[in-house]
């Protein structure tokens, strides 16, 4: 019997670990996932167990091989893609975690940040982001001096602190030396755009020895094999090819991604992305990011980045307790409600990210308005987000080719069809919805054939929800302007 070519795509999410198995055709073969508790200790702090996050991986792996044990198939190649702005540190020699995995949400070393304000526009140059207290390098800072473990390993000469993936990727392929892709050392405030390497400059200002990160790779690098028993694997090991970051994985779900086409990724944080040229200027208050190098291909995408996607939604049902909001949903969006029913949300969950960025806004309500209606308002916010992204994003490259979204949210057809109206551009949904491991999946097998299905949703005249979108943007303007001083 020919053996099947299988790809193994591992999926590290803000709500659980995915791993699933593709063919060449993007054709899933096999899917197992293990969800992963979320800890907010306190307000501003958001953190993961390690251990758990990383039995997690390797529950799903098993599982999604135990599936396919009796069949043709032959995984060639596994691709890891996680949480970009989440951190961690280990033990180089035992493995052993030293600190919880601290999320993408988390903004506990937020002073750090703003010590450094001085510094905005020489490190928006450098790296392509703003100063935020989401990215790696104030967390690495607030591990190097408040965890005692980590200070001691440090002076030991034993200690490796990297984002998420490059943790993951040393646990499971048994490696001591820890590696890491351009997507996800992007994402620390400490790696430099032009170099691709770590910033000497950048580590200077946040006091953070080079020694403790992680080796910087291309997207596409022999990370080690990935260690299994003789049930799991025909070949007992898997050869770990390909780390990113999933918003980067998620643009090559449906192939290669097409620069007239606006890509909207909407899970926990929603991210907005274009692609944009090496050689093209870092606009204001908008991201450039490095996604994948590697194969002879290197892609540059333009990003917006909005913290309260489906978080938003969690931490309005966590206040109402509301057990089944995504089943309520659909109803709650057919109801039609006039723009006095509707209050307006100032969606700050997590922190205001693009093109505002900041973190000293509560989130609240203007205005009054029913459960439902609350919840309405709750995810036009995230839609006028993603809108005045898109403005911003139109000054500097323009697109033809509408909307294409995935994640989550987007399965809830009246968020579609509210985004195809708000920014008047038709909006595409692709059948298979984790975009993230199938892009892993398209990359690993080097451009196979896409069998994709689409839902389309052509734009229609919506006054009342543009006028609504134009009121929050006022509302906006003014709650910045007086925390700037100004009147």
């Amino acid at each position: 019997m020919v053996a099947q070519c299988g790809y193994l795509a591992i999926d590290q999410g803000g709500h659980a670990s995915r791993a699933i198995i593709f063919d060449n055709s993007g054709h899933v073969l096999a899917h197992s996932e293990t969800a992963i508790a979320t800890n907010r200790i306190k307000p501003g702090w958001v953190e993961h167990d390690p251990q758990e996050l990383l039995n997690s991986v390797q529950n799903a792996i098993q599982n999604t091989l135990k599936k396919i044990h009796r069949s043709a198939i032959q995984v060639v190649s596994a691709g890891l893609a996680t949480q970009r702005s989440s951190i961690v540190c280990w033990n180089r020699v035992t493995g052993e975690a030293l600190s919880p995995v601290i999320s993408w949400q988390d903004h506990r070393a937020e002073p750090t940040i703003a010590a450094l304000a001085a510094q905005q526009q020489r490190i928006h140059n450098k790296t392509g982001l703003f100063l935020s207290p989401h990215y790696g390098a104030s967390k690495i800072k607030w591990c190097l001096d408040s965890l005692p473990a980590v200070q001691a390993a440090l002076k030991n000469n034993i200690l490796y602190i990297g984002p998420l993936a490059s943790f993951l990727a040393a646990q499971l392929t048994a490696q001591s030396i820890a590696y890491i892709d351009p997507a996800n050392a992007g994402r620390t405030l400490l790696w430099n755009l032009e170099t691709q390497d770590w910033d000497p400059e950048l580590l200077s200002l946040f006091g953070i020895p080079r020694s403790v990160l992680p080796q910087c790779t291309p997207s596409f690098f022999a990370y080690g094999d990935i260690k299994l028993s003789e049930i799991e694997s025909k070949n007992h090991v898997i050869p770990l090819q390909l780390l990113t970051g999933d918003q980067p994985a998620a643009l090559f779900a449906q192939g290669r991604p097409s620069a007239k086409q606006t890509y909207v990724n909407m899970g926990t944080g929603v991210f907005i992305q274009r692609l944009q040229k090496s050689s093209a200027d870092i606009p204001a208050q908008l991201l450039k990011s490095l996604i994948l190098t590697g194969q002879n291909e290197t892609y540059h995408t333009l990003e917006g980045t909005i913290n309260g996607g489906a978080s938003a939604l969690d931490w309005f049902a966590q206040h109402h307790q509301l057990q089944d909001w995504r089943e309520k949903s659909t109803g709650w969006l057919k109801k039609e409600y006039s723009s006095a029913e509707l209050p307006l949300f100032i969606n700050t969950v997590g922190g205001l990210a693009s093109p505002f960025w900041r973190t000293d806004i509560t989130p609240h309500f203007v205005g009054e308005g029913s459960i439902a209606a609350q919840f309405v308002s709750v995810l036009e916010s995230i839609l006028f987000l993603i809108k005045v992204n898109m403005e911003y994003m139109d000054q500097y490259l323009s697109t033809e080719n509408g909307i294409r979204v995935s994640g989550g949210l987007s399965l809830i057809p009246g968020l579609c069809q509210k985004l195809a109206d708000l920014t008047q551009c038709s909006v595409s949904r692709s059948d298979q919805t984790e975009a993230t491991a199938k892009g892993l999946a398209w990359l690993l097998a080097q451009q196979p054939a896409q069998t994709t299905t689409y839902c389309f949703y052509s734009p229609q005249k919506n006054i009342e929800l543009l006028q609504r979108y134009r009121k929050w943007l006022t509302i906006m303007d003014k709650t910045l302007l007086t925390l700037r001083g100004c009147k």
